[in-house]
């Protein structure tokens, strides 16, 4: 067979493995030809599929057919930007991320003439030693091996080396611009980010910006090692995930990890604990240390069944203050925040305090003597109040989040004095089921002033590490603005069947007050 033959062959099969990564794989490597890649057996079906008893891990076979379902999804022409494919993975230890990063930008390089790519890791050790190194040895023993060349923090098409490359760049902030668009408009730009928890949010805003032409991807592994950031946000902030694809990868269940090690972690430090949970299950920590509201104590609260006696409602009320903020009216009674709450964008001020004035008649109309409304005056708040009080509402009650504290002896301003009121609350109270609300309320970090007072982490602040601001809850914790006396003790019963006919009346797709 000529070499012009060969080539001729190859260009046939790289084209029908565009959107193909898993069959790429399987037909670029030497499976079962060297020690280490006859480690793992391929799972079926994979295995009679493609006749060969060694490939990759079940998850990473399961992850390139979904990336290359988001190919096909997108269908991208080589002329009209497509929307990007955002994958991150969370793990434990020795789940073979280095490798599969070389599988991605192989199939990457092979199958996108003229694509551009940047890895990076979290240390420039971590990135020449391992990762980089990773990459150099699975693509020189893969049957494209030589459409490029190779050099210590670069790799290049022979055919077009300055258009068609993928280059190992240190993710230190003063270094964020070599991030920047990777301009490649007629193919694929890509980025690699591996142990992404520990990388700068610098770095990622500015990669944000080469995702915007061509087929681009963004890739983030590592293992979950805080509790905040881009990498975090995409598993867990609200508004975020929505655009990533997200994985957690357990190492009891890869075919490669040291079994005997993990045995011996979880006796040492027991399997529910974040040393566990991180470097094992491939889960995010319970409580960073700065974490303000615990992850397991909003948990314990939303499995707790309602048995409070509540006379008095109350209801929070967050107003948007950017164009990317939620306005939100949340309903509690007592010990009791089952009830659902609703969320609302764009609303003028005027429609929003319509909203407003049909929650307060909702809880009369369920038998309450008495509401509370709370709302957050902070910025285009103001208006909103004023329009309710200029209607007579004497519910309703303006808060300022950055007035002083009650406790100015323990908190720095309001806001910070209500979550601190919310934190105790979840001890005994119980919450909605909702896994917006539990991210919004475990997100916020804090610190002490030197004072002695609690400060809370500011949205802004939160923004910054690329975490939404969290509406859902500031609205749940303005509903602890006032001490107030919600019970009386004679209309325990009737209250209580308030309550249970509220919990009637909600119908997830049609809640009307």
């Amino acid at each position: 067979m000529s070499d012009k033959y060969l080539e001729q062959e190859i260009a046939t099969r790289l084209a029908e493995f565009f959107d193909d990564p898993l069959g790429f794989v399987m037909w670029a490597f030497p499976w079962g030809q060297l020690p280490e890649m006859s480690v793992v057996r391929l799972p079926e079906p994979w295995r009679s599929q493609f006749h060969c008893d060694f490939g990759p891990d079940k998850w990473v076979c399961e992850l390139l057919e979904d990336i290359g379902r988001g190919v096909r999804e997108r269908g991208f022409d080589g002329v009209n930007a497509v929307m990007p494919q955002r994958i991150a993975i969370a793990s434990g230890h020795g789940i073979g991320k280095s490798c599969l990063t070389a599988l991605l930008v192989t199939w990457l390089m092979a199958t996108r003439p003229h694509c551009k790519g940047i890895v990076t890791a979290v240390t420039a050790s971590q990135l020449t030693t391992k990762t980089w190194a990773e990459i150099n040895k699975w693509m020189k023993r893969s049957v494209v091996a030589d459409m490029f060349e190779y050099t210590a923090d670069s790799i290049r098409a022979k055919e077009a080396p300055e258009t068609w490359r993928v280059d190992a760049v240190t993710c230190k902030e003063e270094n964020s611009e070599s991030f920047a668009g990777q301009h490649a408009a007629s193919s694929s730009p890509f980025y690699i980010f591996d142990e992404a928890s520990g990388i700068s949010e610098k770095i990622f805003e500015v990669a944000e910006g080469g995702l915007t032409d061509g087929e681009p991807f963004m890739f983030m592994f590592g293992n979950p090692t805080r509790a905040s950031g881009t990498f975090y946000a995409a598993f867990n902030d609200r508004k975020k995930r929505a655009s990533w694809y997200t994985r957690h990868v357990d190492s009891r269940d890869v075919a490669i990890t040291n079994k005997r090690q993990i045995e011996a972690w979880k006796d040492e430090y027991g399997e529910d604990s974040d040393f566990f949970r991180v470097r094992v299950r491939g889960e995010f920590p319970n409580q960073a240390s700065n974490q303000f509201i615990p992850s397991f104590s909003v948990e314990e609260a939303m499995k707790r069944a309602p048995t409070d006696h509540p006379t008095v409602a109350t209801i929070g009320v967050d107003v948007a203050r950017y164009g990317d903020d939620d306005s939100v009216i949340f309903f509690r009674f007592g010990k009791n925040a089952k009830m659902p709450y609703r969320v609302f964008h764009g609303l003028s001020v005027v429609a929003l305090a319509h909203e407003i004035k049909k929650a307060i008649a909702y809880c009369y109309e369920l038998g309450f003597k008495q509401v509370y409304c709370f709302v957050d005056e902070t910025g285009v708040g103001a208006g909103v109040v004023d329009i309710l009080l200029d209607a007579g509402y004497k519910e309703v009650y303006g808060i300022n989040f950055s007035m002083a504290a009650d406790d100015s002896d323990q908190f720095d301003r309001k806001r910070d004095e209500i979550w601190g009121r919310a934190r105790e609350w979840l001890k005994k109270g119980c919450l909605v089921e909702d896994e917006d609300l539990k991210h919004d309320l475990v997100a916020p970090e804090y610190e002490i002033r030197p004072s002695g007072a609690i400060k809370l982490e500011s949205k802004e602040s939160m923004k910054k590490r690329g975490l939404s601001s969290p509406d859902i809850a500031d609205a749940f914790c303005l509903t602890f603005s006032m001490l107030i006396a919600e019970y009386s003790p004679e209309d325990y019963q009737r209250a209580n069947q308030h309550v249970a006919q509220a919990r009637m009346d909600y119908n997830p797709l049609d809640f009307r007050f």
